[in-house]
């Protein structure tokens, strides 16, 4: 074969120009030149044949190339490209072999008509193996050249199929995988995207109008490369192309069988990338209208069904677009009719998929499944809900894997939420929280819908559901629980999703009461596993607890619970309720504060817990304490009393949680019989089942407060031998142990508590736990019964409390005393406890009684602002510890004296005024005492008030510092004997007139009122005012009579029918003497003078005799047993007045009447007054005590033939000795004395000073010596002037009211009803009094008692002495009638009466407002100390032993005056009486001021009547 060049160049010899092309000139000659294309042409060929270097070659390709596509040369190809065919070596570089490939490009696209076996032997040399990749484009642009862009392969189908397959493989290999592991340049990937776009383009139109003329296999091939390029990392170029060869592959050409599954991916992967889903979907839509449709959804199922475990399996995008097919497929707006697949398969399918776990395929799946259950779901089957049910649940993990970043975020399932917009996280949760509500809108809607899987799927949701969700499925969750084959397991599930995981509080608070529902409809045997199971985790948590709602609701779901526990649950809890009071980390530290004693760190206090949470948890704690005191003490009381001795010692606790213990530890009481008694009762909802709630339960008053309560086995000391041995195991087991014993009953250890408290007052720092312990404990005291157990410790806090006044060292560990608080205001804390301890004077000798009152000494100068408080100690000290105070009183009187201030006005007075009633404990005064005494008493008369005297604040107490002061020096005064008062009036002269001395020649009143005092009692012993007969006389009989005005009396002269005999009688502001003298000297005319019979006053009167003329005293008096005041003389002149040589004055002690001589009490039984019985009336001091109902010397008086006993009232028995104490007198060794104990002393022998009558006619306070008597007009306005006199008492009159309450009443009409009282009662009415029989009596004050027909009942308690008489409006003895049944005719009394004692036995507090009336100003509230409610075995105290509180209630507008005291029954009535005298004085004072005017005194009154009737009788002299 001949050398190529020479072929080529003899080829070319037979070509010429025209052939070639135009000349360049038209002259040119016919030699070819260089510059001519056939030149060129030659010139080329022949370097190409001679040149040796590449680079000369490519040029000459190059040169070649530009030449044919400038000039139409018809080359001869084959011989041309045999010599360019080297440049296409692929070992060559780029740029050489550039030239070659663009040469062959040029010539073909020029010269179409290229044979076929010249295409076919450039074509092979294009597509020859081991090419670079560079020379791609130029490569393919070559191809496209030969193959008209693909339009025409003829003879080429084999090469091109096989070159396609390479190439594509060749650019998915650069393009898809090698980017996404090394990033290029982006110069180097749009080259490399341009050139497979084109390439794509070719394959394309290959396929569109080639496809059949290539073997299936390339076709396959080329199909299978092309779609590889449908992922994200091709590129939206590529991808485009790609989508467009899908659908010329469906539309155009015959899609291979084995390119079907390609073809679904690459749909797939592209399907739901915008903006080729709507085009990729037609292409799959229109593959699926073929009869490739079932075998291409098959090919979709079998992706969505594909395991997960493989690599090689679909992506995510790819499984997304396959749920998108899917859903347009066989749901869309324009899905493929003929396709007829169920929703029941097509959800299962949609199931499987979510097994990937691939987030934007759950996001699809969501979006599809709601969509289609918005349109159609109404229609759907339950298997078909089941199915989403079941999606729903796989799905949720999407909520419960990141639950805290979506609640962080805000988002719930079941509420709007709101964020980035292209967050697949957030469209996922979105939508799962759409097609929960859809389900819960539609498919719980059906008829036949089952709930259990969509509230399953809540319940894993759990804290991530909304708050209308989670709600949702706690209303239903009893009766899932009910399902459930094992109830405790499921509500165990639900605490912990929606309580312990959970943070709101609504949810939580559901849960809880959930839980209470569960537990109380539990079976016993379940009830066990829910407690270990469910409510252990939640009280668990309650010391961590931060929700204060959730905390209160705990401590409700424990109270609702706690009742069905047993000893140790109730105890296990109670340990974690301590644990949250003390604010522990855990309970082990609890343990350790029990059993450490406090001797260091405990691990207390250090825990997370608010303050008023963990005082929540000590509420809660002490609610259980007295729940199961009153139910079930065994279960924990003991235990949990012991944890409230820890607590209030331990430092570490904060100090207001200790605080409030020990409030509720100081508030408990006790009874006689040692029954603890709560003060505080829990209202809990229900009573145990099988257990029945102590009688009154959680019963609570009108007012809504709970009443106390007895508990029936819970005691503060050993109990009787008839009861069960009590629980103590504090003895047997060691301190940590908390295991307590069980027992029928329990004792508590009030003699460890009362050393806690001890402790306190010891060592405390806190202020607030030392001023509670200092409080409470004041108040606690006052209930004796509580501290039987404790005898050691009380007198251990006797000392204590001595020691700390003596030294003042009270509060002297206490490091936060607030700076706003008095050193005198602890201290008053202080004396008030010390009086309590009065109470308890059996446990103390007589030294350490002596300490107590040095310490109220001390306490009356050292601290001023306690001064009163120690004033009133001593006040019932006279009857308390009256030998203590015998030998303390001088030195006590004269600290009195020096501390005379006037705020200490109304203290001392009433100390000096209960002291003159006490005679054994002054009967060694001497002079110096009784001046100091009396100058106390004058100094205050003669004070004045520090502000104004008609202020509202100062004018009460001011006149009532001065008319208590008059009554003190009254009865000191005729306390003495009467031998001993002269020597103190010029004493007392000197003192009351020196204020006079400095002023005017004018006395005051006070002064004058004293003075008169000392002129009526100074010179004789006698009562203030004649027998009621007399002033009978003198107001009724008409006798012959002159009366004159003298200094500051009225001296009245009659004459009497009988011959030489008159009366005068002197009426002075303090009392009325009446004297009768005769006149001895025989008349000269005696026919003219008529006899008359003696007057009614000196009718023939048996003293000292009873009804029948037995002397009741049984002492025979000198002379006869009854003699003749007047008698015959023996020349029956006149008449002789015998003198007696024994004479007895009228006893105070005795009964005697406003008058005086004899008692009207004791008159015959058809005289005016009658009596109960000679018993009840006589001096009951002559009765001896010992005295039995038997033996007991009561004579019936006939006036009571018919008449029932008031007695009968009081008790059971309805004898007399019963009501005076008579009958256990040798117990109660009682003062029955009918009228009030008083020390005024009456020798038993007396003769008149002559003085006495002299004294009577000098004008004294005025002794001027030219002042003559006035006389008054004989007239009838001296008439009046003298029975409106005479009509003023000389006495102070007080009227008290009595009204005993029952137990349980409280209201006004219950108590109001009450007839009959307690024995108690009766004996203190007994003892403040003496009963009188009300019908005809005129001798004592009533009150206002009827005393003509009954209405206020037959009998009246009075009482009177010297000074007063007093009148006790017993509500007990007026009857209650049923036309009446709110008690009007007995409050018309009470209710006027200023003072009202109130004998409480109700068991509870007794309110003010009670008994509401205008003139209530005050009640006295009796109460027994530790009342016995409870039926038990065992002696009741006797009631001298036994401890009354006494309290003081005023109206609100009034100042304080009085504390409680705890009174023994022994001093009770005096103690009360003569408070009530005090406060009866003082209420009237204030009411005068109040209502703006002055009080005035009986005696004040009298002596502004006689000064008014002295200025008329000047007037008319004048």
């Amino acid at each position: 074969m001949a050398n190529p060049i020479e072929r080529l160049k003899s080829k070319l010899k037979g070509l010429t120009e025209k052939d070639v092309g135009p000349l360049s000139t038209p002259d040119a000659a016919t030699t070819p030149r260089e510059d001519a294309p056939l030149g060129k042409l030659e010139s080329v060929v022949g370097r190409l044949g001679t040149s040796t270097t590449l680079s000369a070659l490519s040029a000459a390709a190059r040169e070649l190339e530009q030449l044919v596509r400038s000039n139409r040369v018809p080359l001869p190809l084959d011989d041309i490209w045999l010599l360019v065919e080297p440049l296409t070596d692929n070992n060559l570089p780029p740029d050489i072999r550039a030239p070659a490939f663009e040469f062959a490009q040029a010539y073909l696209e020029i010269y179409t008509d290229c044979s076929d076996a010249f295409r076919l032997q450039l074509l092979k040399a294009v597509v020859k193996g081991g090419w670079a990749q560079g020379d791609l484009a130029l490569r393919l642009a070559v191809l496209r050249a030969a193959t008209q862009d693909g339009r025409n392969i003829r003879g080429l189908e084999w090469v091109i199929g096989e070159s396609l397959k390479v190439w594509l493989e060749q650019m998915v290999r650069l393009i898809v995988l090698e980017q996404k592991e090394h990033p290029k340049s982006n110069v180097d990937q749009e080259s490399q995207t341009n050139v497979t776009k084109d390439l794509l383009c070719f394959v394309t139109n290959v396929v569109k109008f080639s496809c059949t003329h290539l073997e299936e296999s390339h076709v396959s091939s080329v199909l299978e490369a092309a779609f590889r390029f449908c992922q994200p990392s091709a590129g939206n170029i590529l991808i485009s192309e790609v989508v467009v060869l899908l659908d010329v592959v469906v539309r155009y050409g015959s899609l291979p069988r084995s390119v079907l599954h390609a073809f679904v991916e690459a749909v797939c992967r592209i399907g739901a990338v915008e903006p080729f889903a709507q085009p990729s979907w037609l292409s799959m839509r229109n593959l699926l209208k073929s009869h490739r449709s079932h075998t291409a959804m098959n090919i979709l199922f079998s992706m969505l069904d594909e395991e997960p475990q493989t690599d090689s399996g679909p992506s995510s995008q790819m499984l997304r677009g396959a749920v998108i097919l899917v859903y347009k497929a066989c749901w869309g707006s324009d899905h493929v009719e003929n396709l007829s697949y169920s929703n029941i398969f097509l959800l299962s399918h949609l199931r499987q998929v979510l097994n990937r776990r691939i987030d934007i395929v759950d996001h699809e799946v969501l979006f599809c499944v709601d969509r289609v259950a918005a349109e159609s779901g109404n229609s759907w089957s339950v298997v078909e809900w089941e199915l989403v049910m079941e999606i729903l649940e796989d799905l949720g993990r999407h909520w419960t894997k990141n639950k805290r970043e979506a609640m962080a975020e805000g988002w719930r399932v079941g509420s709007p939420l709101t964020g980035p917009p292209d967050s697949i996280r957030l469209g996922i949760l979105r939508l799962y929280s759409n097609l929960l509500l859809r389900v819960k809108s539609i498919y719980l809607e059906q008829p036949g819908s089952s709930s259990s899987a969509y509230f399953d799927i809540l319940l894993d949701l759990g804290i991530t559901l909304s708050e209308e969700l989670a709600t949702s499925f706690l209303d239903r969750s009893s009766a899932l629980i009910t399902q459930s084959p094992n109830p405790p397991e499921y509500l165990a599930k639900i605490v912990e999703t929606f309580y312990l995981e959970e943070a709101r509080t609504s949810v939580r608070l559901r849960t809880l009461d959930l839980v209470i529902e569960t537990f109380e409809g539990a079976q016993p045997a379940d009830q066990e596993e829910v407690f270990d199971k469910v409510l252990i985790p939640i009280f668990q948590k309650l010391p961590s607890e931060k929700d204060a709602a959730v905390f209160e609701r705990v401590l409700v779901c424990f109270s609702e619970v706690q009742e069905d526990l047993e000893t140790g649950r109730v105890t296990e809890i109670a340990e974690i309720l301590v644990q949250c009071a003390c604010n522990a980390e855990s309970v082990e530290a609890v343990h350790n504060m029990v059993g450490s004693g406090n001797t260091g760190p405990t691990g207390i206090g250090t825990g997370t817990l608010p303050k008023n949470l963990s005082m929540d948890a000590l509420r809660t704690v002490i609610d259980l304490f007295c729940h199961h005191a009153l139910v079930e003490p065994e279960n924990g009381c003991f235990a949990i009393f012991r944890y409230f001795i820890a607590l209030i010692t331990s430092a570490e606790i904060d100090s207001s949680i200790r605080s409030s213990c020990l409030e509720f530890l100081t508030s408990l009481q006790a009874d006689q019989s040692g029954h603890v008694i709560l003060r505080r009762v829990p209202d809990w909802p229900r009573a145990p089942e099988g257990k029945a709630v102590p009688e009154g339960g959680t019963e609570k008053d009108g007012k809504g407060d709970v009443r106390p309560q007895i508990c029936p086995r819970v005691f503060c000391l050993e109990r009787p031998a008839s009861l069960e041995t009590p629980v103590r195991s504090d003895e047997a087991s060691d301190a940590g142990d908390h295991a307590f014993a069980e027992a029928p009953a329990v004792v508590l250890p009030i003699d460890d508590y009362v050393t806690a408290v001890l402790a306190i007052l010891t060592r405390e720092k806190s202020w607030a736990v030392y001023s509670s312990a200092l409080g409470g404990l004041a108040t606690q005291l006052e209930n004796v019964c509580f501290f039987q157990a404790a005898g050691s410790q009380i007198i251990n806090l006797r000392a204590t409390m001595c020691d700390f006044i003596q030294y003042e060292k009270l509060a002297a560990s206490v490091t936060d005393m607030p700076r706003e608080l008095r050193k005198t205001d602890i201290y008053v804390r202080a004396f008030k406890i010390l009086s309590m301890l009065f109470a308890y004077r059996h446990l103390f000798t007589k030294q350490q009684q002596d300490e107590m009152l040095g310490a109220f000494q001390l306490g009356l100068h050292r601290w001023p602002g306690a001064a009163k408080h120690c004033m009133h100690a001593l006040v019932l000290a006279l009857s308390e510890m009256p030998l203590s105070m015998k030998k303390l009183l001088p030195s006590i009187l004269l600290k009195v004296s020096q501390t005379m201030s006037t705020a200490m006005g109304i203290h001392n007075l009433e100390f000096l005024a209960t002291l003159a009633r006490t005679p054994d404990l002054y009967v060694n005064f001497t002079e110096a005492d009784f001046k100091r005494v009396f100058g106390v008493a004058l100094q205050y008369i003669q004070s004045r008030p520090t502000g104004s005297p008609t202020s509202p604040a100062q004018a009460p107490a001011y006149q009532y510092i001065v008319q208590l002061g008059y009554h003190v020096l009254s009865s000191w005064f005729l306390a003495l004997r009467l031998a001993e008062r002269r020597k103190y009036v010029p004493f007392i002269l000197h003192y009351l007139l020196l204020p006079a001395n400095r002023d005017s020649k004018a006395l005051d009143e006070k002064t004058e009122l004293v003075l008169d005092m000392l002129v009526q009692n100074t010179l004789v012993d006698c009562w203030p005012k004649p027998g009621e007969a007399t002033m009978h006389r003198l107001q009724m009989e008409k006798l012959p009579s002159r009366s004159w005005v003298q200094g500051n009396s009225l001296l009245t002269i009659r004459v009497a029918r009988q011959a030489g005999w008159s009366e005068f009688v002197i009426r002075r502001p303090t009392g009325v003497i009446s004297v009768w003298t005769r006149l001895d000297n025989r008349l000269k005319a005696p026919d003219m003078v008529v006899y008359l019979p003696a007057p009614v006053a000196f009718a023939v009167t048996r003293t000292g005799l009873d009804e029948d003329g037995v002397r009741l005293g049984g002492e025979e008096d000198s002379g006869s047993g009854g003699v003749d005041l007047l008698s015959p003389t023996p020349d029956g002149g006149g008449l002789e007045m015998p003198f007696r040589k024994k004479t007895r004055s009228a006893s105070i002690a005795s009964i005697a009447s406003i008058g005086g001589g004899g008692s009207p009490f004791l008159a015959r039984p058809d005289g005016p007054s009658r009596v109960a019985s000679a018993a009840l009336l006589t001096n009951p001091s002559r009765v001896p005590f010992e005295t039995t109902e038997e033996t007991f010397p009561l004579k019936r008086s006939r006036s009571l033939s018919s008449t029932t006993s008031p007695l009968s009232r009081f008790g059971s028995s309805q004898s007399l000795s019963d009501l005076s104490g008579t009958g256990e007198a040798g117990q109660t060794g009682l003062d029955s004395s009918p009228s009030i104990p008083s020390p005024l002393r009456r020798d038993d022998q007396q003769i008149m000073d002559p003085s006495f009558l002299l004294l009577q006619f000098i004008a004294y306070p005025y002794q001027q010596h030219r002042e003559t008597p006035y006389p008054l007009a004989d007239d009838e306005s001296t008439s009046r002037a003298l029975s409106v006199l005479d009509r003023t008492p000389v006495l102070e009159l007080h009227k008290i009211g009595v009204v005993y309450v029952k137990a349980n009443q409280r209201t006004e009409s219950e108590i109001l009803s009450n007839t009959a009282g307690s024995r108690f009662y009766g004996i203190f009415l007994r003892s403040i009094g003496q009963f009188a029989r009300l019908k005809g009596c005129k001798e004592i004050y009533t009150g206002g008692l009827d005393i003509s027909e009954d209405l206020d009942g037959e009998y009246a308690v009075y009482a009177q002495d010297h000074l007063s008489q007093i009148i006790f409006h017993c509500t007990t003895l007026m009857p209650s009638v049923a036309h009446d049944p709110l008690g009007t005719g007995k409050k018309r009394h009470i209710g006027n009466d200023f003072v009202t004692i109130v004998w409480n036995e109700s068991g509870e507090p007794y309110r003010f407002e009670t008994i509401s009336a205008q003139f209530n100003f005050v009640n006295i509230i009796i109460e027994p100390v530790g009342q016995q409610t409870v039926t038990t075995p065992g002696q009741t105290l006797e009631y001298r032993d036994h401890f009354f509180k006494v309290s003081v209630q005023l109206r609100p507008d009034m100042p304080e005056l009085a504390d409680a005291k705890l009174v023994s029954g022994f001093s009770l009535a005096p103690f009360v009486r003569q408070i009530a005298i005090h406060l009866n004085i003082f209420a009237q004072i204030f009411w005068q001021c109040v209502s703006g005017g002055t009080h005035t005194s009986n005696a004040r009154e009298r002596l502004r009547q006689i000064q008014r009737i002295k200025a008329r009788a000047v007037g008319r002299e004048g």
